[in-house]
């Protein structure tokens, strides 16, 4: 339901579907895209996310989807490195930031983990119409972030066939997994509002400050 990649000829692959599979689901350069950095504390993650222009729009709603992800153990150099290598003529609309770990000194370094990536994004060329090559603080509380995702996976209006968000899924695996097996803290007597503990999220949280 949630995804963007149909397959040639499906009754669902709207305008916005077709403009994305003519341009190998990458979208044009003229779109709305913001970039999403989760620093973790062993693998960092970064989430793009694209908002179409208004024609693609369904009775002036917009339409927000994750096209592409990058995870793995890496210093924010080799990270930057390689975001600007996928996509060398994109200029963002905003970078956004885990803010508890962004504002984290690691031990035996001496600048916050932001300044680190915010340095490391200027040194390659990535920058953002909004706030340049340093980061916008994601929300901290997770059931906020939480609760706005879950109504990001609604349809984008009533009656529509399509819902607010849609996932390049083929180009975000990992997410599309966070997402299926994300699971709750369960008590004895409730499901509570947090997320249970040893699970890999950092792209679900990527999409959640997005949200």
């Amino acid at each position: 339901y949630h995804t963007v990649d149909y397959g040639e000829g499906h009754p669902k692959a709207d305008k916005l579907a077709r403009c994305l599979r003519a341009n190998n689901f990458i979208p044009p350069q003229d779109w709305c895209v913001y970039l999403i950095l989760d620093p973790g504390t062993r693998r960092p993650a970064l989430l793009w996310v694209a908002i179409p222009p208004g024609e693609f729009w369904y009775q002036g709603r917009p339409f927000y989807i994750p096209y592409n992800e990058l995870t793995g153990r890496m210093h924010a150099g080799i990270m930057a490195h390689r975001a600007k290598m996928m996509e060398p003529r994109r200029v963002y609309q905003r970078f956004v930031i885990d803010a508890k770990m962004g504002d984290q000194t690691p031990p035996g370094a001496v600048e916050q983990v932001k300044s680190a990536y915010t340095r490391a994004f200027k040194h390659e060329g990535l920058r953002s119409v909004e706030t340049s090559s340093r980061f916008q603080p994601g929300e901290t509380a997770w059931i906020v972030r939480s609760m706005a995702l879950r109504e990001m996976m609604l349809p984008v209006a009533p009656g529509a066939e399509w819902p607010a968000l849609r996932v390049v899924s083929h180009k975000c695996p990992q997410l599309v997994s966070q997402i299926r097996r994300n699971i709750r803290q369960v008590s004895k007597h409730d499901i509570q509002d947090k997320r249970a503990s040893g699970q890999v999220d950092d792209l679900l949280d990527s999409l959640e400050y997005f949200a």
